[in-house]
Protein backbone atom coordinates (compact mmCIF):
# COMPACT_ATOMS: atom_id res chain seq x y z
CA UNK A 1 0.00 0.00 0.00
CA UNK A 2 1.46 3.37 -1.03
CA UNK A 3 -0.36 6.64 -0.42
CA UNK A 4 1.76 8.81 -2.70
CA UNK A 5 -0.53 11.85 -2.50
CA UNK A 6 -3.34 13.18 -0.35
CA UNK A 7 -4.19 12.29 3.23
CA UNK A 8 -6.41 9.94 5.17
CA UNK A 9 -8.95 11.70 7.38
CA UNK A 10 -10.97 9.34 9.53
CA UNK A 11 -12.04 8.70 13.08
CA UNK A 12 -10.76 5.13 13.01
CA UNK A 13 -8.49 3.12 10.74
CA UNK A 14 -8.01 -0.63 10.52
CA UNK A 15 -5.90 -2.19 7.81
CA UNK A 16 -3.71 -4.97 6.50
CA UNK A 17 -1.11 -5.29 3.76
CA UNK A 18 1.19 -7.75 2.07
CA UNK A 19 4.61 -6.31 1.29
CA UNK A 20 4.41 -3.08 3.27
CA UNK A 21 2.26 0.01 3.81
CA UNK A 22 3.44 3.63 3.52
CA UNK A 23 0.91 6.20 4.77
CA UNK A 24 3.18 9.16 5.40
CA UNK A 25 1.09 12.20 4.48
CA UNK A 26 -0.27 14.69 7.02
CA UNK A 27 -3.03 12.26 7.93
CA UNK A 28 -5.85 13.05 10.33
CA UNK A 29 -6.50 9.74 12.08
CA UNK A 30 -7.88 9.70 15.60
CA UNK A 31 -7.73 5.95 16.29
CA UNK A 32 -5.73 3.10 14.85
CA UNK A 33 -7.81 0.02 15.59
CA UNK A 34 -5.16 -2.38 14.32
CA UNK A 35 -2.86 -2.92 11.35
CA UNK A 36 -1.07 -6.06 10.11
CA UNK A 37 1.56 -6.49 7.43
CA UNK A 38 2.89 -9.80 6.16
CA UNK A 39 6.03 -11.12 4.48
CA UNK A 40 8.14 -8.01 3.75
CA UNK A 41 8.22 -4.23 3.89
CA UNK A 42 7.48 -1.73 6.64
CA UNK A 43 4.39 -0.25 8.23
CA UNK A 44 5.01 3.52 8.06
CA UNK A 45 2.36 5.92 9.35
CA UNK A 46 2.41 9.67 9.90
CA UNK A 47 -0.41 11.43 11.74
CA UNK A 48 -0.86 15.18 12.16
CA UNK A 49 -2.99 14.91 15.30
CA UNK A 50 -3.13 12.87 18.50
CA UNK A 51 -3.36 9.16 17.76
CA UNK A 52 -4.70 6.36 19.96
CA UNK A 53 -3.67 2.82 19.03
CA UNK A 54 -6.31 0.42 20.38
CA UNK A 55 -5.60 -2.64 18.24
CA UNK A 56 -2.36 -4.55 17.71
CA UNK A 57 0.09 -3.27 15.10
CA UNK A 58 1.89 -6.37 13.85
CA UNK A 59 4.62 -6.76 11.25
CA UNK A 60 5.60 -10.33 12.03
CA UNK A 61 3.17 -12.58 10.09
CA UNK A 62 4.37 -14.68 7.15
CA UNK A 63 1.85 -15.68 4.47
CA UNK A 64 4.16 -16.65 1.60
CA UNK A 65 7.88 -16.07 2.31
CA UNK A 66 9.55 -14.08 5.06
CA UNK A 67 11.28 -11.03 3.61
CA UNK A 68 13.18 -8.00 4.86
CA UNK A 69 12.41 -4.48 6.03
CA UNK A 70 9.81 -5.60 8.56
CA UNK A 71 9.84 -2.32 10.52
CA UNK A 72 7.10 -0.30 12.20
CA UNK A 73 7.49 3.49 12.13
CA UNK A 74 4.76 5.73 13.56
CA UNK A 75 5.31 9.48 13.65
CA UNK A 76 2.79 11.82 15.30
CA UNK A 77 3.71 15.37 14.31
CA UNK A 78 1.17 17.13 16.57
CA UNK A 79 -0.34 15.87 19.82
CA UNK A 80 0.13 12.65 21.76
CA UNK A 81 0.77 9.09 20.65
CA UNK A 82 -0.97 6.60 22.95
CA UNK A 83 -0.58 2.88 22.28
CA UNK A 84 -2.84 0.73 24.45
CA UNK A 85 -2.25 -2.36 22.28
CA UNK A 86 0.88 -4.37 21.47
CA UNK A 87 3.30 -3.34 18.74
CA UNK A 88 5.31 -6.18 17.21
CA UNK A 89 7.87 -6.05 14.40
CA UNK A 90 10.27 -8.55 12.90
CA UNK A 91 12.48 -5.53 12.25
CA UNK A 92 12.77 -2.17 14.02
CA UNK A 93 10.16 -0.22 15.98
CA UNK A 94 10.37 3.59 15.83
CA UNK A 95 7.70 5.65 17.61
CA UNK A 96 7.75 9.43 17.88
CA UNK A 97 5.46 12.12 19.29
CA UNK A 98 7.14 15.27 17.98
CA UNK A 99 5.36 17.83 20.19
CA UNK A 100 3.48 15.67 22.69
CA UNK A 101 3.89 12.62 24.89
CA UNK A 102 4.27 8.94 24.07
CA UNK A 103 2.54 6.18 26.04
CA UNK A 104 3.19 2.55 25.17
CA UNK A 105 1.96 -0.93 25.89
CA UNK A 106 4.01 -4.02 24.99
CA UNK A 107 6.63 -3.51 22.28
CA UNK A 108 8.77 -6.22 20.71
CA UNK A 109 11.21 -5.90 17.82
CA UNK A 110 13.61 -8.05 15.86
CA UNK A 111 16.38 -5.49 16.22
CA UNK A 112 16.22 -1.90 17.54
CA UNK A 113 13.59 0.20 19.32
CA UNK A 114 13.55 4.01 19.51
CA UNK A 115 10.88 5.86 21.54
CA UNK A 116 10.97 9.65 21.22
CA UNK A 117 8.95 12.47 22.78
CA UNK A 118 11.31 15.41 22.55
CA UNK A 119 8.88 17.88 24.12
CA UNK A 120 6.90 15.57 26.39
CA UNK A 121 6.98 12.34 28.37
CA UNK A 122 7.60 8.70 27.55
CA UNK A 123 5.29 6.57 29.71
CA UNK A 124 5.77 2.81 29.68
CA UNK A 125 2.73 0.61 30.16
CA UNK A 126 4.34 -2.70 29.29
CA UNK A 127 7.67 -4.39 28.54
CA UNK A 128 9.85 -3.28 25.64
CA UNK A 129 12.17 -5.73 23.89
CA UNK A 130 14.88 -5.14 21.27
CA UNK A 131 16.27 -8.59 20.57
CA UNK A 132 16.83 -10.28 17.22
CA UNK A 133 18.94 -10.32 14.09
CA UNK A 134 17.11 -7.99 11.66
CA UNK A 135 19.04 -5.35 9.74
CA UNK A 136 19.05 -1.71 10.86
CA UNK A 137 16.14 0.33 9.56
CA UNK A 138 13.53 2.79 10.82
CA UNK A 139 14.87 2.99 14.38
CA UNK A 140 18.32 3.95 13.14
CA UNK A 141 16.79 6.65 10.93
CA UNK A 142 14.91 8.18 13.86
CA UNK A 143 17.92 7.90 16.16
CA UNK A 144 20.12 9.71 13.64
CA UNK A 145 17.60 12.55 13.52
CA UNK A 146 17.41 13.12 17.30
CA UNK A 147 20.78 12.02 18.70
CA UNK A 148 22.91 15.08 17.90
CA UNK A 149 23.00 16.40 21.52
CA UNK A 150 24.51 13.10 22.70
CA UNK A 151 27.80 13.92 20.91
CA UNK A 152 28.32 10.29 20.00
CA UNK A 153 28.25 9.06 23.61
CA UNK A 154 25.61 6.47 22.71
CA UNK A 155 25.48 4.45 19.51
CA UNK A 156 22.44 2.59 18.30
CA UNK A 157 24.06 -0.67 17.26
CA UNK A 158 22.22 -3.92 16.66
CA UNK A 159 19.68 -4.93 19.32
CA UNK A 160 19.62 -1.53 21.02
CA UNK A 161 16.86 0.38 22.77
CA UNK A 162 16.86 4.18 23.02
CA UNK A 163 14.41 6.52 24.77
CA UNK A 164 14.44 10.31 24.35
CA UNK A 165 12.03 12.58 26.26
CA UNK A 166 11.69 15.39 28.74
CA UNK A 167 10.44 12.99 31.42
CA UNK A 168 10.17 9.24 31.83
CA UNK A 169 7.66 7.10 33.72
CA UNK A 170 7.57 3.34 34.30
CA UNK A 171 5.09 3.09 37.16
CA UNK A 172 4.46 -0.63 36.70
CA UNK A 173 8.15 -1.52 36.57
CA UNK A 174 7.98 -2.86 33.03
CA UNK A 175 11.22 -4.32 31.75
CA UNK A 176 13.46 -2.83 29.08
CA UNK A 177 15.33 -5.64 27.32
CA UNK A 178 18.04 -5.27 24.69
CA UNK A 179 20.56 -7.74 23.36
CA UNK A 180 23.25 -5.05 23.25
CA UNK A 181 22.53 -1.66 24.86
CA UNK A 182 19.94 0.63 26.44
CA UNK A 183 20.14 4.42 26.33
CA UNK A 184 17.79 6.88 28.07
CA UNK A 185 18.18 10.61 27.44
CA UNK A 186 16.01 13.01 29.47
CA UNK A 187 15.60 16.73 30.11
CA UNK A 188 13.69 16.58 33.39
CA UNK A 189 13.94 19.68 35.65
CA UNK A 190 13.22 17.33 38.54
CA UNK A 191 16.21 15.22 37.59
CA UNK A 192 16.77 11.55 36.87
CA UNK A 193 17.16 9.12 39.76
CA UNK A 194 18.58 5.61 39.48
CA UNK A 195 17.30 3.83 42.55
CA UNK A 196 15.29 0.91 43.90
CA UNK A 197 12.82 3.22 45.69
CA UNK A 198 10.54 5.80 44.09
CA UNK A 199 12.02 9.29 44.66
CA UNK A 200 8.54 10.91 44.15
CA UNK A 201 10.22 13.80 42.30
CA UNK A 202 11.71 13.63 38.82
CA UNK A 203 12.09 10.61 36.55
CA UNK A 204 12.67 7.26 38.24
CA UNK A 205 14.69 4.49 36.60
CA UNK A 206 14.90 1.14 38.39
CA UNK A 207 18.06 -0.88 37.69
CA UNK A 208 16.11 -4.12 37.98
CA UNK A 209 14.11 -3.17 34.87
CA UNK A 210 17.21 -2.59 32.71
CA UNK A 211 18.07 -5.89 31.05
CA UNK A 212 21.04 -5.30 28.75
CA UNK A 213 24.83 -5.65 28.91
CA UNK A 214 25.34 -1.89 28.53
CA UNK A 215 23.22 0.96 29.95
CA UNK A 216 23.74 4.69 29.33
CA UNK A 217 21.75 7.42 31.10
CA UNK A 218 21.74 11.12 30.16
CA UNK A 219 20.12 14.00 32.10
CA UNK A 220 20.38 17.32 30.29
CA UNK A 221 18.56 19.72 32.66
CA UNK A 222 18.23 18.44 36.23
CA UNK A 223 20.50 16.38 38.44
CA UNK A 224 21.34 12.74 37.95
CA UNK A 225 21.27 10.94 41.31
CA UNK A 226 22.16 7.39 42.21
CA UNK A 227 20.53 6.24 45.45
CA UNK A 228 20.48 2.95 47.34
CA UNK A 229 20.41 0.23 44.72
CA UNK A 230 22.09 -2.92 43.49
CA UNK A 231 23.36 -2.99 39.93
CA UNK A 232 24.27 -6.40 38.61
CA UNK A 233 23.90 -8.85 35.74
CA UNK A 234 22.96 -8.59 32.98
CA UNK A 235 24.42 -5.05 33.24
CA UNK A 236 28.16 -5.20 32.64
CA UNK A 237 28.71 -1.49 31.93
CA UNK A 238 26.86 1.58 33.25
CA UNK A 239 27.54 5.09 31.89
CA UNK A 240 26.11 8.22 33.52
CA UNK A 241 26.11 11.71 31.98
CA UNK A 242 24.46 14.86 33.31
CA UNK A 243 24.70 18.60 32.82
CA UNK A 244 24.73 19.06 36.61
CA UNK A 245 26.56 15.88 37.61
Amino acid sequence: ILAAAGIIATGALTGSSLGGASLTGANQIATLAGFTNADSGAISLTDAQSLAIIGAVDNTPVVLTAGVGRDIAIDVTAGNLTAAAPIRAAGDVALQAVSGSLTTSTISSGDDVVLAAGQGAVNLGGPVSAVGTAASGAAQTLFNAISGPLDGLFTLSNQSLFIEANTFSDAAGSSLTAGNAIGISLRDPGGLKLADANPSVGSWVRPATLLAPSVTLFEGVGNLNVAATTIGGPIDSLYLYAANF
